[in-house]
C-alpha cells in the first residue's frame, strides 16, 4: 500500500525552527526507544490532526489504517494526561498485526499543547523506554521554555547526547542503522546538493528487494506516492546496490529505463549513490531535484563521499555495538549482583546476578527509582533497621562520590533462614570526575558465613574442652593431696603437731583451688564492678613497688619512661592493675638469667588512646605457640596456672581496649596494651 506523504509548508522561520526541535525530539525517541514511528498530533475541530509524523512505520501499514490506532490511543493519553502504554491490531491482506503504543502530554507554561506518540510492531515498549520517552520529552520541553528560537540549532546539534540520560541509554547512540545515521547529516545533504528529496533504500528478504525509507522532502508543499518497497532486479537498484556504482540521471524524464517510475512524479533530476562498509552492502542513498540538470559529476563525487563516510560510521557503530554487548555479557555473567544508577536514582543496569538474588525480574526494576526497589525489597527482607543507613549511604555515594566497600549485612527473610550479603558502593564518573550515578555490587556470603559460623562453634566447643582438660588438670593436684591427708588422719596414729601441719597443707591447697576459681569467675566476667576513671600512670607506678622486689631476685632492671601528659581512661582500678602486673609477671619470669624490664605510657592523640608498653629482653615466644598465648590454662612455665594473660586480655576488652604483642625469640616480647581515652566533655 503506497504512503500518501504530506509535507506542510510553514509561515516564518520561527515555526520552521520550532518544527525541527519537535523532529529532533522525534528522531531520538525512535532511536532510543526502538520504535518504527513517532509522530506528533494536535486537537483541532474534535479531530486529533497529525501535525508530524518520523520513521517508516507508516510505510509499511498505510496511513489511512494506522493513523486511526494513533488517533484513538491519543484521545486515551489526553484523558488519562500521563504517559500510557497501549497496544492495537491492524488486519491487512488476511493477516492481523499487534502495534504497541507508547504516549504522553506535552506541556509548555501549564497547557497542553498536543500529544507525542511512538509506535512499534513485534514486540512491547519496556519500562525503560517509558522512562527514556519521559526524559526525551521533559527535555524537549525544558528547551522550548528556556530557550529563544534563534538558540534552537542547541538542541539540534546537541540532540545525540540528553545528560539526564543514564550511561547505558547514552551509550545507545551508537547503535545506529543507516537511517539514523543519515538522519544526523541529512541537514548538510540537503544544503550542500540543493537537494528537494532525500530517500534511503534498505535491503530485505536476503537482498531480493529493498524497503523505502523517507529521510527529508523539501518544501514547499505537495503531495505525492512512493513505493514502500522496490524489487532490487530495477535497472536502479541492480546498477547501484547490485554493481556498486553511483548513478547521475539529468533529467529522468528522458530516461526510458523509469518511464512509468513514481519517482517522476518526484523529481526532475537524481542521483543514487551504494553504501557499503568493506564488503557488505548496505542499501542506496538517493537524493533528487525537482529541476531537471541540476547536478553534475561533481556533485555525484560529493553524494558518494557522504555515502561512503555513512559505511565508515556504520562500521563503527557496529564495532560500538560488539563491544557494548561485551561488556553487558561480562556484567551478566558475574554472579554477583550488580546495579547501577544514573545521577537521580533511576536504575540502568541490573544483571543476571542481581534476578537471582533478589527475585525480582528486570521488567519490575529497569527505569524505576532505587526506592521502589528497596520498596519491592522490604516486601521480602527486614530491612527496617538498616533502611535510613542504606539510604543515607546511596545518596552519600550519589551526591558526594563516597565509595564503600564490603559492608557486612544480616538480612532476615520474611519466610526462611538470614540473608547475609556484603554491599560495595562506587560512584561512577566521567573524563571529568564528574558524578554521572553510581553502582552497587552485592555478595551473597550467605554460605561461607554459615561455614565460618560452624567453625566458630567448633573453635568454641574446642576451646570449652580446652579449659574443661586445664580445670581438671589444675584442680586435680590439690584434691589428690587433699585426698591423702585426710586417709593419713583417718588412721589416727599421728601426734596433735603433725594433724596440724596436714591440716596447714589441706588449707593452702584449698586456697590455691579458691583461688582458680576467682580467676576463672573474672574470666568468665560475672562479677560487676565499679568503672571510675583512672590514671594508668599511677597505675604503674602502684606497679613498680608491686614487682621490684622479684626483679632484684632475678636480676633484672627496670626501666620507668611515664608520659608527661596522659589523659585518664574508663575502668577499674584494681582490675587494670591486675592485668598490668599480670603481663608484667610474665616478663620477669621469662628472663631467668636477667635482662631489662621497660615499662613505658603514650598518649595517641590522632587515635584517641592511651597506651602501655611493658616490654622484656626474655626468651621470647616460639611462632608455633603465638597463638595460644591468650588460651586458658596454656602455660610454657612449670608453675604457671595459664590464666594470668587471658585474664589481661579480658579485663582489657572489656573497658573497650586491646592488647597486642610482638616477639621474636631470644630477644624478648613486647606487649602493647591500648585502652580509648576519656575526652573531655564526657565526664568521670
Amino acid at each position: 500500500m503506497p504512503f500518501r506523504f504530506k509535507q506542510e509548508k510553514t509561515p516564518d522561520n520561527k515555526s520552521s525552527s520550532l518544527k525541527k526541535v519537535f523532529a529532533a525530539a522525534m528522531d531520538l525517541l525512535l532511536r532510543l526507544t526502538g520504535a518504527a514511528g513517532t509522530a506528533f498530533l494536535l486537537e483541532k475541530g474534535g479531530t486529533m490532526r497529525h501535525l508530524l509524523s518520523r520513521g517508516h512505520l507508516q510505510l509499511d501499514v498505510g496511513r489511512e489504517n494506522l493513523s486511526l490506532l494513533l488517533e484513538t490511543f491519543a484521545r486515551r493519553v489526553r484523558e488519562q494526561g500521563t504517559i500510557q502504554l497501549g497496544s492495537g491490531s491492524i488486519s491487512q491482506e488476511g493477516e492481523e498485526t499487534v502495534f504497541y503504543f507508547l504516549g504522553a502530554p506535552v506541556t509548555l507554561w501549564g497547557r497542553e499543547i498536543g500529544i507525542m506518540l511512538a509506535a512499534k510492531y513485534g514486540k512491547g515498549f519496556s519500562q525503560e523506554d517509558r522512562y527514556v520517552f519521559s526524559l526525551v520529552l521533559a527535555h524537549l520541553e525544558r528547551i522550548l521554555l528556556t530557550t529563544e528560537p534563534r538558540e534552537y540549532k542547541l538542541f539540534l546539534d546537541n540532540r545525540l547526547v540528553l545528560p539526564d540520560l543514564p550511561a547505558p541509554v547514552q551509550n545507545i547512540k551508537f547503535s545506529l542503522d543507516l537511517r539514523e545515521l543519515l538522519l544526523s547529516v541529512d541537514d548538510l545533504i540537503m544544503e550542500t546538493l540543493d537537494t528537494d528529496v532525500c530517500l534511503l533504500f534498505l535491503p530485505e528478504d536476503a537482498g531480493n528487494r529493498l524497503r523505502t525509507e523517507v529521510l527529508r522532502v523539501r518544501e514547499p508543499e505537495w503531495e505525492v506516492e512512493i513505493e514502500p518497497h522496490c524489487p532490487a532486479d530495477t535497472y536502479l537498484f541492480s546498477l547501484v546496490y547490485g554493481e556498486g556504482k553511483p548513478l547521475l540521471l539529468v533529467d529522468i524524464g528522458q530516461d526510458p529505463h523509469f518511464a512509468g517510475c513514481r519517482l517522476q512524479n518526484l523529481v526532475a533530476c537524481l542521483m543514487a549513490a551504494p553504501i557499503v562498509a568493506g564488503e557488505e552492502k548496505l542499501g542506496v542513498l538517493l537524493v533528487g531535484s525537482r529541476i531537471p540538470g541540476n547536478y553534475d559529476q561533481d556533485d555525484l563525487k560529493t553524494l558518494c563521499a557522504f555515502a561512503s563516510q555513512v559505511g565508515v560510521l556504520s562500521e563503527l557503530a557496529a564495532s560500538a555495538n560488539y563491544w557494548e554487548g561485551y561488556q553487558y555479557h561480562i556484567i551478566e555473567s558475574v554472579p554477583a549482583a550488580i546495579i547501577s544508577i544514573d545521577k537521580k536514582g533511576y536504575i540502568t543496569t541490573y544483571n543476571s546476578g542481581a534476578r537471582e538474588l533478589l527475585g525480582i525480574p528486570d521488567i519490575e526494576v529497569k527505569g524505576y527509582h532505587y526506592r521502589d526497589l528497596l520498596a519491592k525489597i522490604r516486601a521480602k527482607v527486614e530491612l527496617d533497621e538498616v533502611f535510613p543507613e542504606l539510604e543515607a549511604r546511596i545518596e552519600e555515594t550519589l551526591q558526594k562520590g563516597v565509595s564503600y566497600e564490603r559492608w557486612d549485612l544480616q538480612v532476615p527473610r520474611r519466610r526462611g533462614n538470614s540473608l547475609f550479603v556484603n554491599l560495595s558502593f562506587a560512584p561512577i564518573l566521567d573524563y571529568r570526575q564528574w558524578i554521572m550515578g553510581a553502582t552497587f555490587v552485592i555478595e551473597d556470603v550467605t554460605e561461607k558465613r554459615q561455614l565460618e559460623i560452624s567453625l566458630q562453634e567448633a573453635e568454641k566447643l574446642a576451646a570449652l574442652g580446652e579449659l574443661a582438660a586445664g580445670i581438671a588438670h589444675e584442680m586435680r593436684n590439690p584434691l589428690t593431696t587433699i585426698k591423702g591427708f585426710t586417709q593419713l588422719i583417718r588412721q589416727n596414729n599421728y601426734s596433735a603437731e603433725e594433724l596440724a601441719g596436714y591440716t596447714r597443707l589441706m588449707l593452702a591447697e584449698m586456697d590455691r583451688m579458691g583461688g582458680i576459681i576467682n580467676n576463672l569467675l573474672l574470666l568468665a566476667d560475672t562479677t560487676r564492678v565499679q568503672v571510675d576513671s583512672v590514671d594508668l600512670n599511677q597505675v604503674l607506678e602502684i606497679l613498680l613497688s608491686l614487682i621490684h622486689a622479684e626483679a632484684i631476685l632475678r636480676d633484672v632492671e627496670i626501666r620507668y619512661r611515664p608520659a608527661p601528659y596522659l589523659p585518664p581512661v574508663r575502668g577499674d582500678f584494681n582490675e587494670l592493675k591486675q592485668a598490668l602486673l599480670n603481663i608484667a609477671t610474665n616478663a620477669l619470669q621469662a628472663m631467668a638469667f636477667g635482662g631489662i624490664l621497660t615499662l613505658s605510657s603514650e598518649y595517641r592523640a590522632g587515635e584517641g588512646e592511651a597506651w602501655i608498653q611493658i616490654g622484656d629482653t626474655g626468651c621470647g615466644i616460639a611462632p608455633d605457640i603465638i597463638s595460644h598465648v591468650f588460651n586458658p590454662f596454656f602455660s610454657t612455665k612449670e608453675e604457671g596456672t595459664g590464666l594470668g594473660l587471658p585474664i589481661a586480655y579480658r579485663i582489657v576488652q572489656r573497658y573497650g581496649g586491646r592488647i597486642s604483642f610482638d616477639s621474636k625469640v631470644g630477644e624478648g616480647t613486647v606487649f602493647t596494651i591500648k585502652l580509648p581515652v576519656i575526652k573531655e566533655g564526657e565526664g568521670s
